[in-house]
């Protein structure tokens, strides 16, 4: 039911007490707030949505360390797990049903990913559960690629993901400030009752 709905209703109580003793919760994106929000035994008085994962410094230089050039781009990447929730079969079916060349990524370092993601036209990620701030995605659309996401993908319903490369791009480079803002923010406000609670 869980896989299926994407819907938890578990009390989870150990959970529960952390988050009605919180300042408040920092939510990645806001498909996970909503996932949040429909479970009836979740509380807290504050919470917040990031809108991404953070991403490093290191990271976007090796991004920069080669310009993006589409020109001699070639296939569609989907990326093993045996993890089925990651979406890989669905996937592939999806590429092959387009009649697209298939490139399969996998055991390979996050620099080897990237070099692929900068050789592909783009990435397909369908997962078949919640993906709330999977990095994939944003790692792909930041190497150049065109991304096939699904309503899973936390990441593709943000303001930013929306926007153009450049303002993503921007956003996500001040990623690491407004995150210690939120967290400054929830940390000095007042306690207040949980909304929602049981």
């Amino acid at each position: 039911a869980h896989k299926s709905f994407q819907h938890c209703w578990c009390p989870h109580p150990r959970l529960a007490a952390l988050f009605r003793s919180a300042r408040g919760v920092v939510f990645l994106t806001e498909r996970q707030r909503e996932v949040y929000d429909k479970n009836p035994f979740y509380a807290c008085s504050r919470d917040a949505v990031l809108g991404c994962s953070l991403f490093s410094e290191a990271f976007f230089e090796l991004v920069d360390a080669r310009p993006v050039d589409r020109s001699s781009r070639r296939g569609s990447a989907v990326v093993y797990s045996p993890n089925a929730i990651k979406g890989y079969a669905p996937a592939r079916r999806w590429v092959l049903r387009q009649g697209k060349e298939l490139c399969e990524i996998k055991n390979a370092s996050p620099e080897q990913v990237l070099e692929t993601f900068r050789e592909c036209e783009e990435l397909v990620y369908l997962p078949i559960g919640l993906e709330p701030a999977g990095r994939l995605p944003v790692e792909a659309r930041l190497a150049g690629c065109d991304v096939v996401v699904n309503q899973h993908v936390g990441v593709a319903g943000e303001p930013w993901w929306r926007g153009a490369p450049a303002g993503a791009r921007a956003w996500l480079d001040a990623g690491p400030k407004p995150f210690w803002q939120v967290v400054e923010h929830l940390a000095k406000s007042e306690r207040a009752p949980p909304h929602d609670a049981p």
